[in-house]
C-alpha cells in the first residue's frame, strides 16, 4: 500500500543535513526549499512549479529542470553518478521528446 505525503516535512541527506524542506501534496513536492548536500540553497518550489534540482540521498544530482504540479514538466535533464543520460522534454513526469546517452563506457 502506498502512501502519498501531505503536509509539512523535510527530507535529509545521508549526512543528516536538508535535502528538502516544505509542504508535500499527494506525494509532490509543493511549497519548499530545497538544498545541496552542502547546505546551499538550490531552488524554491510554489503551488508545484519552479526550476528544480533534485539530488539522492547521497548528494548525486539526478535531475535539474522545470517543475509543473509538483512533477516534471517541461526542459530537463536527467543524469546517473554524475553522467548526462537523458536531456528533453517532460510531460506529467514523463520523459517525451529528447536524447538519451550510453555511458557505460
Amino acid at each position: 500500500m502506498k502512501i502519498d505525503r501531505t503536509g509539512e516535512g523535510k527530507e535529509l541527506y545521508k549526512n543528516n543535513k536538508k535535502l528538502f524542506e516544505g509542504k508535500y501534496l499527494n506525494g509532490k513536492i509543493w511549497n519548499g526549499k530545497g538544498y545541496n548536500i552542502d547546505g546551499n540553497l538550490e531552488y524554491i518550489i510554489n503551488n508545484g512549479a519552479g526550476k528544480v534540482k533534485e539530488y539522492n540521498y547521497e548528494g548525486d544530482l539526478e535531475f535539474e529542470g522545470d517543475y509543473l504540479n509538483g512533477e516534471k514538466n517541461g526542459k530537463g535533464n536527467e543524469y546517473n553518478n554524475g553522467k548526462l543520460i537523458f536531456e528533453g522534454e517532460y510531460l506529467f513526469g514523463k520523459r517525451r521528446n529528447g536524447k538519451e546517452y550510453n555511458n557505460d563506457k
